[in-house]
């Protein structure tokens, strides 16, 4: 069973992703604050983090650098519907190079969140039970 971090401030987006993580059988903290992501990171061994890059308190970007820093080894998943305040600002190709794994453009499909973990199980160390499971 995957342990799984949800960073997201938008109710229903977090809502959305901790549904289905639940339904595949995963462990969720969702939180609604970058800091508290970090704080949780600081904390505990997570198996895989989903974070939003554009949070009021504390950006995904500082979400993927503290993955990076307490648990280099863990996947991560950066999802974004992009800034109206940064237009110019790629803020899934800064988190890419910081070191997510993969990344999601908002508004996302059920579908497209299962690819997501089915690629982060593919390349990082999910069984192919997990992925079938994901799939389904």
């Amino acid at each position: 069973m995957y342990s799984v971090l949800v960073a997201d401030d938008n109710d229903e987006v977090r809502k959305i992703i901790c549904e289905f993580l639940e339904e595949t059988g995963c462990d969720v903290l969702a939180v609604r604050e970058g800091t508290t992501a970090v704080g949780a990171l600081q904390n505990f061994r997570w198996d895989l983090v989903i974070t939003d890059i554009f949070m009021p308190d504390c950006d995904g970007i500082e979400v993927v650098r503290a993955a990076r820093k307490y648990a280099p080894e863990t996947p991560i998943i950066a999802v974004s519907g992009g800034s109206v305040l940064l237009p110019d600002f790629n803020g899934l190709k800064s988190a890419e190079m910081l070191g997510a794994l993969v990344t999601v453009n908002k508004p996302f499909t059920r579908l497209d969140l299962a690819t997501a973990l089915i690629r982060v199980m593919s390349t990082d160390r999910g069984s192919a039970a997990d992925r079938r499971q994901i799939a389904s």
